[in-house]
């Protein structure tokens, strides 16, 4: 692109700000006279994945324990299929997220040492993903080291907490993330976390506001997915999480029961909060464009802020929450800003 070209509205820091980007110093002014109707946003990152699932195409039934909890059907499902469908699967998804505009995403990976080919190929066909692996004991987590960002345990009712609290351990020492489902459909204890220490949280959604001001001592990163959580009939009120001071993230969930498309849950979010406890569709932008990127700089996680350029038009926040697919960007730009 031309210098001119790269004039307009930028969505920066979690806000919409006029200027140019010198492409030749990689550098971005603040200019309130630009009145190009160009508008550039960082890419969407999904931040909680499963895709290992995506192969199943059987509808789920019954409780969550009873499909993703030990020995349910996700695992009866993975523990038969074979490595060609299970990769055949995860390539789809890959291929579907980058199409739709996702920049990068948070995947979750069960099988431990047994799912290493399923994790290079999360590498070899996206780079720009964090995986966290499900470590099946302490020396499996020596074995996936190297091709992880870190560990992601089931919940902590479905561990052994004292095995969790050693992996972890292992996993600090190795530089490596630790992050845990937490509280999903029901209270969980929180004494484990605090020896834990994640960096990451997922769910958080059957907690009081005393237990998530607790919480917030343990960490302040929280990624919610609003249309899994339905599916399982789980009815949270995530404006709380916000209010409680939550560097929160949005994500899909389980590819079994959520399609990985992270505008639609933008979309599901704002509607289901409307009428209840209204999420603004500024902070909703936050949660997707925002805290994700912040969170991965923080964690020195190697992973690039691609840009789409929409040329013509500086879509709104309510645009951009409810109608993205309306808009097609120009292009998609590396650029660090």
């Amino acid at each position: 692109m031309k210098n001119e070209e790269i004039a307009g509205t930028f969505y920066i820091d979690g806000e919409y700000r006029d200027g140019i980007y010198y492409p030749e110093f990689n550098r971005f002014e603040e200019e309130s006279l630009v009145r190009v109707k160009n508008f550039f946003i960082p890419m969407a990152v999904n931040a909680h994945t499963h895709i290992g699932d995506s192969f199943i195409s059987s509808e789920p039934s019954g409780t969550l324990e009873e499909i993703v909890g030990p020995g349910g059907f996700k695992l009866r499902e993975l523990q038969n299929v074979g490595q060609d469908t299970l990769i055949g699967g995860m390539k789809n998804s890959i291929k579907y997220m980058q199409g739709i505009g996702t920049g990068s995403f948070f995947d979750y990976r069960e099988a431990g040492s047994s799912g290493i080919e399923s994790l290079k190929t999360i590498r070899e066909n996206e780079q720009n993903s964090l995986i966290l692996a499900r470590p099946e004991d302490e020396e499996d987590i020596g074995s996936i080291s190297s091709i992880v960002n870190g560990v992601g345990f089931s919940a902590i009712s479905d561990e052994n907490v004292d095995s969790m609290k050693e992996m972890a351990k292992i996993a600090r020492n190795l530089k490596l993330l630790v992050s845990t489902h937490y509280s999903e459909n029901r209270y969980e204890p929180m004494e484990p976390l605090f020896e834990l220490k994640p960096d990451l949280l997922i769910h958080c959604t059957s907690l009081s506001r005393n237990q998530l001001n607790e919480l917030l001592s343990v960490t302040k990163n929280v990624a919610v997915t609003p249309r899994s959580n339905r599916f399982f009939g789980i009815d949270a009120n995530y404006s709380e999480l916000i209010e409680a001071g939550f560097n929160l993230m949005l994500g899909t969930d389980n590819v079994m029961t959520v399609s990985p498309n992270i505008y639609q849950e933008m979309d599901f979010l704002f509607r289901i909060q409307k009428n209840r406890q209204r999420i603004s569709p500024e902070n909703i932008m936050k949660i997707v464009f925002k805290n994700p990127y912040d969170f991965i700089q923080k964690a020195k996680v190697p992973v690039k802020r691609k840009w789409m350029h929409f040329k013509g038009i500086v879509p709104t926040p309510f645009q951009i929450v409810t109608k993205f697919n309306l808009f097609n960007p120009l292009e998609i730009k590396e650029v660090e800003l």
